[in-house]
């Protein structure tokens, strides 16, 4: 019977598969979810004993990628400078940097990075400098030209995707990456040496579209504290499209006592529509949700994100529903972002 009745398990528990959206509320290529009768004939098949149709074992046929890269192998793979994350202790933060030492200018299609050890690097935030812009004094999630590239962050369970056909950001020759790396310790001493990929167009190809983006989130000036033992404490951030624009993804961001978060649309015409509910969130999976196919929503429409957390004793990933919970960079502390990525109809427009 091998793995079958650990998949019967974790399927009735609903564990696995990491579908945490309803599926009633949009079409996305990557739900993770699984039909319920779908679940019914596999569960029937492990009662029977898990039975194989034929003398063939198929998982012995499987061909593996070659490459570790999502994409095969980037057109440029950067180190990371090394980071020794000690084995105890409290959240690592290390500011590093890397150049793109590349010989002329280039636009990008799509971006990776691949943690060295996954049991200690928490997440990463980006900030991507033009040469003419080095020095500057800025924080790392500010908002910047949809003409610069997007390098992707690391966040656990997320996947890399390429751009849409057409559309892509520069990466000028020379450009800085700033990366705040955070790093968890998990009880032994670890060096961490993640890598970034990136895949360019084809050299003087220049797509002509570009990807915009914004975070409806909360920081610590505007948080209000989770209460102890609250099964469903809310709160709720927004943002506005302000030009005709088709929306690709939705990417929720909390942390141990993330609940779920849904996005609603409220139209210029007075109209409010329910985008997507990630009714079961689960940090493990932070996904970024894409359209089957893109969603259109005309300029002036306001994006509102509402997250909900769990802080009782009946979340079994709570470390402390004794809490008041408060933002903050740990993993026991709480976070609010949702981000909101779109495609400008008129590419002539400003964002």
């Amino acid at each position: 019977q091998g793995w079958s009745p650990m998949i019967r398990e974790v399927l009735m528990t609903r564990r696995m598969p990491p579908g945490q959206i309803d599926g009633h509320i949009g079409e996305f290529i990557n739900d993770r979810l699984v039909d319920d009768q779908d679940i019914r004939n596999i569960i029937a098949w492990v009662d029977a004993g898990a039975p194989i149709d034929g003398e063939a074992d198929l998982l012995a046929e499987l061909t593996w990628p070659e490459s570790k890269w999502a994409f095969g192998e980037p057109d440029i793979v950067l180190d990371i400078p090394a980071t020794t994350v000690p084995a105890t202790g409290n959240g690592v933060f290390v500011n590093t940097e890397v150049t793109f030492d590349i010989p002329t200018d280039r636009w990008v299609r799509g971006s990776q990075i691949i943690a060295g050890d996954r049991s200690v690097l928490h997440h990463t935030v980006n900030d991507l400098q033009f040469p003419e812009e080095i020095g500057q004094q800025r924080r790392f999630l500010g908002s910047s030209s949809p003409d610069k590239a997007d390098i992707t962050a690391y966040i656990p369970g997320d996947t890399p995707d390429l751009a849409p056909p057409n559309t892509g950001g520069l990466l000028k020759a020379g450009s800085l990456l700033r990366l705040n790396m955070h790093y968890t310790p998990n009880g032994r001493e670890t060096v961490d040496r993640s890598q970034i990929g990136v895949w360019f167009y084809p050299e003087g190809e220049v797509p002509e579209e570009r990807m915009s983006g914004q975070c409806a989130c909360v920081f610590p000036n505007s948080w209000t504290t989770i209460p102890a033992h609250d099964p469903a404490f809310e709160q709720t951030a927004n943002i506005v499209i302000r030009e005709d624009a088709h929306i690709h993804s939705f990417l929720p961001h909390m942390h141990f006592r993330g609940k779920r978060m849904r996005f609603f649309a409220d139209y210029p015409d007075g109209s409010t529509e329910e985008l997507i509910n990630v009714a079961k969130y689960n940090y493990n999976w932070q996904l970024s949700y894409t359209y089957e196919e893109p969603k259109f929503v005309p300029g002036g429409t306001k994006i509102t994100a509402v997250a909900a957390w769990d802080n009782s004793s009946q979340n079994p990933s709570n470390p402390n529903p004794d809490r008041n919970v408060d933002w903050g960079n740990e993993s026991w502390d709480e976070m609010f972002f949702g981000v909101v990525n779109w495609k400008n109809v008129d590419q002539g427009g400003e964002d």
